[in-house]
C-alpha cells in the first residue's frame, strides 16, 4: 500500500475481454462509481485481453494470466476476442475430446491431469509472471475482485478461476494492497482443491460481499458467513441513458428480445448433451414461430458475443424452416458487439425472453420485463428479488407450451411489471451506494 497523500489507486480483477458483456458492464459500473466518488483516482484492470479492455473502457489494462501476457507480446496485430468460437475440430483428437465431454466422470479427471502437467511444466514462467504482477500491484491501495464466475469451478476446474483468484489475492497482499470481493456470485464448487483455494483467497480479503443469499449459503462451509455481506450485482448500479418505453401493454405487435445461451452445447458448455441442446433450440424456435404467427417481431440479444451467435444461428435455421419468407419481415437484424450495441437493441424491444443471468439484469436496467429460462438458482433469485419471480421457468423443465403460457401471463401485466422493476432498481442502486462507501473510503 502507498504511504502519504495523493490519488488513490485501485486494481480491478475481472475476466473481461472474452466476449462476456456481463463482465464488461461490471467493469464499466466499477470504473464509473470509482470516478464519481474519487475523480482523481487511478484505475488499472487485469484482463483476459488487455488491448480490448483498454479500447472498450479507455483505461489501463494488464494481463490476468501468464499465457495471456505471452500472447500479447507475441501477437501483432491482435485478433479480436469477440470473434465467434470455431466449430469443433474434426480431427481424431477433436472427435475424441467431444466424446469424452459427454462422459463427465471420465472427461473431468483427464482434463484435471492435463492441467496438472501443464502447471508443472509452466512453473518457471508462472513464477516470473507472479513476480512481475506483484511489481505491477505495488502502489495499488485496493484490488477489487468482481464479475461472474469468480467463485466456481464448473468451467475449467480448480486450476482455472480458483487458482487464478488465489494467486491474485496473494500477489496483492505481497504488494501491500488490500483485497475486496465485491458482489461476487458463487457457483457449485465440486473439487476439494477448489474449496481450499477459495478458502485461502477469501481469508486474504478484508472485505467480502456476495450478490445473493444463495451464494453466501453456498460458501458458508468455506468462509464464515458472518463476515460476508450481501449486496446486489454491481451492474444494477450502472448509470445509463435510459431509452423511452416501448408501446403500451395493450398495443400489438410487440417486439420480443430473445437472449439465448449455449445450454449443454459441446462447443461451449462444460458438459455437453446434444439432445438437451437440441431440445432447447427447438423450444425457442417453436416459440418464435408462434410469435411470428401472432404478428410480433423478434430481435436476438447476444450477451456472450463469442458463444451466443452460434446458438442464434441454430435457432434461426430452425425458424426459417417453419416460416419461410415471413422470417425476413419479422426478425429484426441488429449487430451486437459492445454493450452500447446491446443498449440500442434493448431500446427497441418491449419484453425479453432471457436465458443468461446478465441478460436479465440488462433488461431490467432498461425497464424491460423478462420471462427467464433459468439454468441455475441465481437467475430465479435475481428475478424474485426484482419482484418478478412468477415469470421464471426452469430451463430443463420448460417446454414451448409452458413458455407461451408464462409469456402470455407477463404480457397482460407489462405495465405493472415495469413499475415494480423501476422501483426495485432504485432500491438496489441505493444499496450499492452503501457498499461503495464501505469499500472506497
Amino acid at each position: 500500500m502507498r504511504t502519504g497523500a495523493g490519488p488513490k489507486r485501485f486494481g480491478i480483477l475481472a475476466h473481461v475481454g472474452n466476449g462476456n458483456l456481463g463482465d464488461e458492464a461490471t467493469v464499466a459500473a466499477l470504473v464509473q462509481s470509482i470516478r464519481d466518488r474519487q475523480p482523481d483516482a487511478e484505475v488499472v484492470v487485469f484482463s483476459e485481453n488487455p488491448a480490448d479492455t483498454q479500447a472498450r473502457h479507455g483505461i489501463r489494462a494488464l494481463a490476468i494470466k501468464r499465457v495471456i501476457a505471452a500472447r500479447v507480446r507475441r501477437d501483432s496485430p491482435r485478433t479480436s476476442v469477440a470473434s465467434p468460437l470455431p466449430k469443433p475440430s474434426e480431427t481424431r483428437a477433436g472427435r475424441l475430446k467431444r466424446r469424452l465431454k459427454r462422459v463427465s466422470w471420465v472427461y473431468r479427471p483427464v482434463k484435471t491431469l492435463d492441467r496438472w502437467l501443464r502447471f508443472v511444466l509452466g512453473l518457471g514462467p508462472e513464477l516470473r509472471f507472479f513476480l512481475a504482477s506483484v511489481r505491477a500491484l505495488r502502489g495499488v491501495d485496493r484490488l477489487i475482485i468482481a464479475g461472474g464466475g469468480q467463485l466456481g469451478d464448473y468451467f475449467g476446474g480448480p486450476w482455472e478461476y480458483p487458482f487464478a483468484t488465489l494467486s491474485w489475492c496473494l500477489m496483492a497482499r505481497l504488494a501491500g494492497a488490500r483485497v475486496a470481493f465485491m458482489s461476487v456470485g458463487a457457483e457449485p464448487i465440486t473439487s476439494p482443491v477448489s474449496k481450499r483455494f477459495f478458502r485461502w483467497a477469501l481469508a486474504l480479503a478484508d472485505y467480502r460481499s456476495f450478490r445473493d443469499e444463495g451464494s453466501r449459503r453456498l460458501l458458508a462451509g468455506i468462509v464464515a458467513s458472518a463476515h460476508c455481506r450481501v449486496f446486489p450485482d454491481l451492474v444494477h448500479g450502472l448509470r445509463i441513458a435510459r431509452p423511452k418505453r416501448g408501446p403500451a401493454a395493450t398495443q400489438t405487435p410487440l417486439i420480443v428480445g430473445i437472449n439465448p445461451i449455449p445450454f449443454f452445447d459441446s462447443r461451449y458448455w462444460a458438459e455437453s448433451d446434444d439432445a438437451v441442446y437440441q431440445r432447447y433450440v427447438e423450444m425457442l424456435a417453436s416459440f418464435i414461430v408462434w410469435l411470428i404467427a401472432r404478428g410480433d417481431k423478434v430481435l436476438f440479444l447476444p450477451t456472450q458475443i463469442r458463444a451466443d451467435p452460434l446458438v442464434i444461428a441454430d435457432i434461426q435455421s430452425a425458424v426459417r424452416k417453419n416460416v419461410g419468407d415471413a422470417y425476413e419481415s419479422h426478425v429484426i437484424r441488429r449487430h451486437v458487439h459492445t454493450f452500447a450495441d446491446l443498449a440500442n437493441a434493448l431500446a427497441m424491444v418491449d419484453v425479453v425472453v432471457a436465458s443468461r443471468f446478465h441478460g436479465i439484469i440488462f433488461s431490467y436496467l432498461f425497464d424491460r420485463p423478462v420471462v427467464g429460462l433459468s439454468y441455475y438458482r441465481k437467475m430465479e433469485e435475481l428475478m424474485a428479488g426484482m419482484g418478478q419471480g412468477e415469470y421464471a421457468l426452469a430451463i430443463r423443465d420448460a417446454d414451448v407450451e409452458a413458455l407461451k403460457a408464462r409469456f402470455s401471463h407477463l404480457e397482460k401485466n407489462l405495465d405493472q411489471a415495469r413499475e415494480e422493476i423501476a422501483r426495485r432498481r432504485e432500491e438496489y442502486r441505493r444499496a450499492l451506494d452503501v457498499q461503495y462507501g464501505l469499500v472506497l473510503r
